[in-house]
């Protein structure tokens, strides 16, 4: 009886819902003429809850991301913390896409879905979609050797370790960080010229993901002069030398050589360290050698 005080509208369906209301005045003991009128309430819209998608590697393809909800009509807009390929904002469904990491750190957009429907702005659900870099590798170690030294390459690397790097020559490590280095010792066949081994890294992958061909640049071009060749040396006293000139990588040249009086010539023994001059001899010392002078 009396006015219908402020209330708060009531609808737990997914439809709209219409009372009709009847009032029916009396005074002095009469009744009158009943009136009627009519109440509409619609639903409050929600947004389905929507899976967390992926982790993507920057540069793949992101599936298109859907929304629903289970009032008819409803309508949704939707809002992201950051930009991993479909940008900041925008309405309706988000189309597919390319995951896009631009950093060298993993990025995890939130993003938020609101609804409405009939006029009624309804709750707001959230999910998150993650990308990961791709990482990179930079390689540097140029350097001009000589035959058979050894020098150091190393390829700076982006992303999450552990990475496996790939290079030119077919070697394959495991870095657990950054840099990954290698030492290698070429060597130069020919002993009367130079040649030059260029190092590269092919492939690369880290916990997340695999690098493209863009990603690895840099390269190490070692120059291998043919300096001094290795060579199997008799001692024989007092001063008097026997040379064996060995090719080790091919054995390809051999011939002996006798010095009476070799000239300002040192040696070094490459297995025990040792080392002199020609004209002062250890008698009988065999081993690989290495001229030095």
């Amino acid at each position: 009886t009396g006015n219908i005080a402020a209330y708060a509208a009531v609808n737990a369906g997914t439809a709209p819902v219409t009372a009709t209301v009847t009032v029916t005045p009396t005074a002095n003991g009469c009744g009158g003429t009943p009136k009627t009128f009519t109440v509409t309430v619609n639903p409050t819209p929600t947004v389905n809850s929507v899976a967390n998608q992926g982790p993507y590697c920057a540069g793949a393809s992101g599936a298109a991301i859907n929304f629903s909800g289970p009032v008819a009509g409803t309508t949704f807009s939707w809002t992201s913390s950051t930009n991993v390929g479909f940008g900041v904002s925008g309405t309706g469904n988000i189309a597919a896409y390319t995951a896009a990491n631009a950093g060298t750190a993993p990025v995890t957009a939130t993003v938020t879905v609101a609804s409405t429907a009939n006029g009624c702005a309804g709750s707001n659900t959230m999910f998150m979609v993650t990308v990961n870099p791709r990482p990179t590798s930079v390689v540097s170690g140029s350097a001009t050797i000589c035959n058979g030294d050894p020098t150091m390459l190393q390829a700076v690397l982006t992303g999450t370790g552990p990475w496996t790097v790939t290079w030119s020559d077919g070697y394959a490590q495991t870095a657990a960080a950054s840099p990954a280095t290698r030492t290698v010792s070429p060597r130069n066949p020919n002993p009367n010229t130079t040649t030059t081994n260029t190092y590269m890294v092919t492939a690369l992958a880290d916990a997340y993901c695999s690098a493209q061909a863009g990603d690895l640049t840099g390269s190490a071009v070692l120059t291998v002069n043919a300096c001094r060749p290795e060579l199997a040396i008799q001692f024989l006293p007092p001063t008097q030398l026997k040379l064996t000139w060995t090719w080790t990588n091919a054995l390809v040249l051999q011939s002996a050589q006798m010095l009476t009086n070799p000239a300002a010539i040192s040696w070094l023994n490459i297995a025990t360290g040792l080392s002199g001059p020609f004209t002062n001899p250890i008698a009988g010392q065999q081993g690989y050698f290495r001229l030095t002078n």
